[in-house]
């Protein structure tokens, strides 16, 4: 077999390397403690908001890896949180409050019976789905915040699964009978074969994982698992501090000297082209110049605006409170509103 190329890439000045991805994360949070073996705790979150994009490697937390990027919630299993937030059923209570439909929290309810291994993941209960609101909206950004949550406990079934069928054991039943058959939980055989064939059970290429970044200062932990995440195709990135060495596992990932100057020399390529193509003119200037106010007591000149003015004249005035700016057309009115309402939306706190 081909021994696959290694990628490397130089991010704020820290070295990454991969074997099975062709780019960095879009987003690479802080580089979290170590695990503390005397509090037996690191500093993982356990909120599914964090979680939904690619994380860095938690001892307390393998399943990370294998949150699904693009989920498909069809089929018998997941059908009942195929919702977006226009789409979620809300209903009233006696009491004024809104909450989610009956029926919906009765299937939700029904998809948490599993046997769980491990540190499982805040359950979607704990996103207060099961409790009333005030407010109709903030009941259905609750409800799709616990269902976000069933990614989590998704992705632990497809490390459960996925251990199972890499490391067998002798004469040791499958995955599916150890569901079927399990003691305390019992799932029902035609339940477990749908879910086989879902974004949990399909262990093949065609899912998409988040995978995760792993700081080979702490890497030893993770001497077996990165082989089996190797086969499934899961994507891996290896943050190489300096002068950290590599053992015979991650030699693999060990950048060589060419390969550095490689990486230099294309970061250095990438930002020369972003200094003279990156900045395009924006379709709406208006949304990015500032109210330039000309301070009286400054003896520096007011600047001078390089756009030409617009001429007016033939806008009619705007009603009075209407929030609309002369000489803004509808299609401009809009995309601000727009704005406006995402900022707003992201000040809205959850309901306690």
């Amino acid at each position: 077999m081909a021994t696959p190329k290694l990628h490397v890439f130089m991010h704020e000045g820290r070295i990454f390397t991969s074997l099975n991805a062709s780019s960095l994360p879009d987003t690479i949070p802080p580089i979290p403690r170590p695990w503390n073996p005397i509090l037996e705790s690191d500093s993982s979150s356990d909120n599914i908001k964090d979680t939904l994009t690619t994380q860095w490697a938690y001892e307390t937390r393998p399943w990370f890896p294998f949150i699904a990027a693009s989920p498909n919630f069809g089929g018998a299993v997941f059908a009942c949180l195929n919702h977006s937030l226009y789409s979620l059923p809300i209903e009233s209570t006696p009491d004024g409050h809104y909450i989610l439909c009956g029926d919906i929290r009765q299937e939700w309810e029904m998809n948490m019976h599993f046997p769980w291994y491990g540190q499982a993941p805040r359950p979607p209960k704990d996103y207060r789905y099961l409790r009333s609101h005030a407010d109709a909206r903030l009941a259905k950004k609750v409800a799709l915040r616990s269902r976000n949550a069933f990614l989590g406990i998704s992705a632990l079934c497809t490390y459960f699964i996925m251990t199972r069928r890499y490391r067998p054991h002798n004469e040791s039943p499958s995955w599916t009978s150890l569901l079927i058959n399990d003691p305390r939980c019992p799932i029902l055989s035609a339940w477990v074969m749908e879910l086989s064939h879902t974004f949990v059970g399909d262990l093949t290429d065609t899912v998409p994982h988040n995978g995760m970044i792993i700081n080979s200062a702490y890497s030893l932990a993770w001497d077996t698992d990165i082989i089996m995440f190797e086969h499934y195709k899961v994507p891996i990135w290896v943050h190489w501090p300096p002068d950290v060495s590599s053992n015979k596992v991650w030699k693999r990932y060990h950048p060589s000297a060419d390969d550095l100057a490689g990486a230099t020399c294309a970061t250095s390529s990438e930002l020369q082209n972003n200094d003279v193509w990156g900045i395009q003119p924006d379709s709406h200037s208006w949304l990015t110049q500032s109210n330039y106010m000309c301070d009286p007591e400054s003896s520096q000149p007011a600047p001078l605006s390089t756009q030409p003015q617009q001429d007016l004249s033939h806008f009619p005035l705007p009603h009075k409170n209407s929030g609309q700016r002369h000489g803004k057309d509808w299609q401009v009115f809009f995309v601000h509103k727009a704005l406006q309402n995402a900022k707003k939306e992201e000040m809205e706190t959850l309901s306690q």
